[in-house]
């Protein structure tokens, strides 16, 4: 506008928003209307949550059993009918129907001769089948190596009903998808930031490569939720190679210089009865399994210094003593964060009390999202990253020098991409750019209600504000 200086600046480096494509596995178009949707509320960091124990989603060329086996879970269905135009005469055929003798095909093939307008519902049948089999791989990707290509548009049904880690499920990402992820965030301002889950929540790894882990015999990628024993072997030096692997191939897929590895939610009895890891402890002289895991995430915070990448982690990677130049993620509440930023560490704070998107926004049980927490939309909004009262008012300065906050959309019991996120993330924007003093829930209420329409035109979902 002529004559009109706008002056303006956020209060935190780091405005992140968290996808959880392990657990379920998101479509490119999907990940890049995100990316859209975080430019518009000027989100500068997109947390691509890659690994879990349901999901590998990551192609790594050099070792092709992670998206071959990592990135599938389940048993595929057998190729089941399709629904035809008309429900009560369909010619299709399941897998077992396709088995049987030439002789009732050609009997069929003389009955469709008799009867033409069959044969039109079988080649109106024909070309939905291989029309849904086009839209599924526009709408997921690269598919899994493995799957059977028949059966795609029955799985892809099944993943849409049955929202469960037990249904079939699969996908990763290609070298091609990735570099169409980075290139887009970038033309909007954000960097992508990967995580590579270690040592937990990895089985899917794990059944890809079993050797990996402490007793050789995780031979399929899990099929239900939950915190899992099974971790890699942290005596096994194989483990590190194959990390240093993964390393390489996302230091030259994703230019930001952080690389998130987890390290939250590890169980140690794996550790405590594995000859391989109490020798490690024995040679690096550790007291207990704690410092066994911190000895890890120091291990793998060179491996990435040495690649030019910087490592982040969930607060439980302060257990045991905390790698140098590590940035802590704080989830469990506002602790961990305290504590790392007393310690002079980078701090970015994401606590599930504010922070989890996936979260219903009210208690009603027709509420979308995870069924065992709510977060309505004035509880977002009301969260400042800094705590108030701070404990130690000499520890302020790291912690306003801190990342900031991120929004966390992760994705166990809920594969639908949500309803409700837009209005969330602009609750988000508000606390990562605006000063507090200046905070004001009835003006945002107000605000956010003239916004609406705009979500709208732009196709995206979002929950009625009353």
């Amino acid at each position: 506008m002529p004559y009109t200086q706008v002056a303006d600046a956020p209060r935190f480096i780091w405005r992140g928003v968290l996808l959880d494509v392990g657990r379920h596995f998101f479509p490119l178009p999907w990940v890049l209307k995100l990316l859209d949707l975080m430019a518009l509320y000027k989100m500068n960091r997109f947390h691509w949550h890659l690994t879990e124990d349901q999901g590998w989603r990551l192609e790594v060329p050099s070792l092709p059993r992670l998206a071959e086996v990592g990135s599938v879970r389940g048993t595929p269905p057998s190729i089941i009918p399709l629904p035809s135009h008309n429900s009560s005469s369909s010619s299709a055929t399941t897998a077992s129907q396709q088995d049987d003798s030439s002789q009732q095909q050609q009997q069929q093939q003389e009955q469709m001769q008799e009867d033409p307008q069959q044969q039109q519902q079988q080649d109106a049948d024909e070309q939905a089948a291989a029309d849904a089999e086009q839209q599924q791989q526009q709408r997921e990707g690269t598919p899994p190596a493995d799957a059977a290509a028949a059966a795609a548009a029955a799985a892809s049904i099944c993943r849409r009903a049955v929202p469960t880690a037990a249904a079939y499920h699969g996908g990763y990402y290609s070298s091609a998808d990735v570099a169409a992820v980075v290139a887009y965030a970038a033309e909007r301002g954000i960097e992508v930031v990967p995580e590579i889950e270690l040592p937990g929540h990895c089985c899917a790894a794990l059944a890809a490569y079993p050797n990996l882990s402490c007793t050789g015999e995780v031979t399929a990628v899990s099929t239900h939720w939950g915190i899992h024993e099974d971790v890699y072997c942290a005596g096994n030096d194989d483990v590190f190679s194959f990390l240093g692997s993964i390393f390489d191939q996302a230091a030259a897929q994703f230019p930001c210089r952080y690389v998130h590895i987890g390290g939250d939610e590890v169980p140690k009895a794996r550790w405590q009865a594995c000859a391989k890891c109490q020798e490690r402890m024995r040679q690096e002289g550790l007291a207990n399994e704690a410092e066994l895991q911190s000895w890890f995430v120091r291990k793998v915070s060179g491996m990435l210094a040495a690649r030019g990448r910087q490592l982040i982690g969930w607060d439980e990677i302060l257990e045991g003593g905390l790698a140098e130049g590590a940035t802590v993620m704080s989830w469990r509440g506002n602790v961990g964060g305290i504590i790392a930023a007393k310690s002079g560490h980078d701090v970015i704070m994401t606590p599930t009390s504010h922070c989890y998107f996936d979260y219903r926004q009210a208690p009603s049980a027709c509420e979308p999202g995870a069924w065992y927490a709510c977060l309505p939309l004035h509880v977002v909004y009301q969260y400042d990253p800094i705590p108030s009262p701070w404990p130690d008012a000499a520890a302020a300065a790291p912690a306003a020098a801190a990342g900031g906050d991120e929004a966390a959309v992760h994705a166990a019991g809920d594969c639908g991409g949500g309803s409700s996120e837009a209005m969330q993330l602009e609750s988000r924007e508000e606390s990562v750019w605006t000063p507090v003093a200046v905070k004001d829930w009835g003006r945002f209420s107000s605000r956010l209600q003239q916004h609406l329409p705009l979500l709208q035109q732009m196709g995206y979902k979002y929950r009625p504000l009353s």
